[in-house]
């Protein structure tokens, strides 16, 4: 049975709310301003497709699969990504506010911009991972690995890095003032930047 994105590849401003992608693939496809909200894509697999200003709002995306897709400016409110995986995607600008991301899996990829204040990201794996200019206010990075991630200007304020490790990580222009840092893995560099946002210098 053939569906309607086996025959189009390019959507624009289409009302895609409350679909059932589940368990589908899509690859190589483009959707511009449309409307996911209530969606169901457990289980779906993206490969090489491109979201942008796209809504996914209350939309069920456990279990779902994402490799070398871009979601540019996308919204992800009250979304559940519980157990889902994205490898080297670019999420650039998008806002995941109250979005439940249990169990989620990042491999690499591009966060720059997004809008990720209060996530509880405990105990989870962020190496390389570009956050820069991110909102990572209130965030819970406890027992993270965000080992040479980009941090550059970064909102941290009132984040969580106890037992995290940010060795590697560039955190130029980020306030370390009110992050809370204990047995946090940090190099030398790193110790000399919190140093100086502490009014400390070193020598």
């Amino acid at each position: 049975m053939k569906t309607l994105w086996d025959e189009q590849t390019v959507f624009e401003q289409e009302d895609l709310r409350d679909i059932d992608f589940s368990d589908e693939e899509l690859h190589r496809l483009t959707f511009t301003r449309c409307n996911f909200k209530g969606a169901n894509m457990v289980g779906l697999l993206t490969q090489g497709c491109t979201f942008t200003a796209c809504d996914f709002s209350f939309a069920q995306m456990g279990e779902s699969r994402h490799v070398h897709t871009t979601f540019a400016g996308c919204t992800f409110s009250e979304c559940s990504l519980f157990g889902a995986e994205l490898e080297q995607c670019k999420c650039i600008g998008s806002s995941f506010s109250g979005a439940s991301l249990t169990g989620l899996t990042l491999r690499g990829g591009n966060f720059a911009g997004c809008f990720l204040s209060g996530q509880n990201l405990k105990s989870m794996v962020l190496d390389g991972i570009n956050f820069s200019g991110a909102n990572l206010q209130n965030c819970n990075l406890e027992k993270s690995s965000l080992q040479n991630c980009d941090l550059t200007r970064a909102i941290l304020s009132g984040a969580n890095l106890k037992n995290a490790d940010i060795q590697g990580a560039c955190i130029d222009g980020v306030d370390m003032r009110q992050v809370l840092m204990k047995n946090t893995r940090i190099d030398v560099p790193q110790a000399i930047v919190i140093a100086g946002c502490l009014g400390c210098r070193l020598g």
